[in-house]
């Protein structure tokens, strides 16, 4: 009898496929946290506390509006755009393709 294969879920119950975040010693008891890149939004609210806001920068006379998430636990403000990175050196974070 074969056994079925036991999908792995991520921590709020969804599979881990497409596109995986793990956060290393993020979580005491199991030692990482990993993350489907659909829940990483409700990751950072809820695990990091982070909170989504826009940030206005004046270029060339023109104020452009984008899309940032505030870190309280180190004070950083983070464009969406360079929000890979952060994460990456913050918090250790790596992002793999399952």
């Amino acid at each position: 009898m074969l056994a079925a294969k036991q999908i792995e879920q991520d921590i709020f119950g969804d599979p881990l496929e497409g596109v995986v975040w793990t956060f290393p010693n993020a979580n005491r008891y199991e030692g990482e946290d990993k993350v489907s890149a659909r829940n990483l939004e409700l990751y950072l609210e809820q695990a990091l506390g982070a909170k989504p806001t826009t940030v206005a920068k004046h270029k060339r006379g023109t104020f452009y509006e984008y899309e940032a998430w505030t870190f309280p636990e180190y004070g950083h403000t983070v464009e969406e755009d360079d929000l890979e990175e952060y994460l990456e050196w913050a918090y250790g974070a790596t992002k793999e393709y399952l």
